[in-house]
């Protein structure tokens, strides 16, 4: 009982030192399983405690509602970087991102 106690505790000093946190990070974290991390999410919850997350990995969805389509032979664009995106606008934060105009000069601009 009391390990899990200590462990509730580091959870909850753990979810507000970043925005977005995954299962396997906070288990690795813990050293406990991702089962082990959604059940002391749900006694934290139990408890009063209001843990919002997002299902799937990193939040899959946050990607599917954050695109829409282009047409084929367009640019291409990192996974990684689509992902990113997706999770500042479901976190609702900005972004600076490197914008190259059509004749080529670049200029750094704030997003969001």
């Amino acid at each position: 009982m009391l390990d899990t106690s200590v462990r509730l505790l580091r959870l909850l000093a753990l979810l507000p030192s970043r925005p977005t946190w995954t299962g396997p990070e906070l288990a690795g974290r813990l050293g406990v399983t991702t089962r082990t991390v959604r059940n002391d999410v749900e006694r934290l919850r139990l408890l009063g405690y209001e843990v919002r997350s997002t299902p799937g990995a990193t939040g899959a969805d946050a990607l599917r509602a954050a695109l829409v389509s282009v047409p084929a032979g367009g640019p291409t664009v990192d996974p990684q970087v689509l992902t990113d995106v997706a999770t500042a606008v479901r976190d609702r934060v900005g972004l600076r991102v490197e914008y190259r105009s059509h004749d080529g000069s670049t200029s750094l601009r704030a997003v969001g």
